[in-house]
C-alpha cells in the first residue's frame, strides 16, 4: 500500500530471515506485486521473517547494509509449515 493506502503494482517484496539465520542466503525470498498489489512469497521455510515492500530495489537485498536503514519499517511474521498468511505492507520509496 502507498501513503494513501492504495495498492501498488510491481512493488518489490522481500522476506528476510531472523538475525540468527541471515547468513543463509537460501532463506531470503523476493517477489513483485501483481496489478492489484497482491503478492505470494513461495518456498519460505518455517521460521521468523521480516517483510518489506519497496518501489524499486536494484541492490542485493541479502546484503545487511542495503536493508539496514529500512528494518524499523518491516513487518515481522512467523511462518509455520503449510501455513498461508496475509500481510499488508507499506511501500518504502528508495531515494
Amino acid at each position: 500500500m502507498d501513503s494513501k493506502d492504495q495498492p501498488i503494482a510491481d512493488a518489490v517484496v522481500v522476506a528476510i530471515p531472523d538475525a540468527e539465520h541471515r547468513k543463509r542466503r537460501d532463506l531470503f525470498r523476493k517477489t513483485s506485486t501483481d496489478q492489484h498489489g497482491r503478492f505470494v512469497l513461495q518456498g519460505l521455510r518455517p521460521g521468523e521473517y521480516s517483510a518489506l515492500a519497496f518501489d524499486e530495489l536494484d541492490e542485493d537485498y541479502r546484503d545487511p547494509e542495503v536493508l539496514k536503514p529500512y528494518e524499523d519499517r518491516a513487518i515481522t511474521v512467523r511462518v509455520e509449515k503449510g501455513e498461508h498468511k496475509g500481510l499488508v505492507l507499506k511501500l518504502i520509496a528508495i531515494e
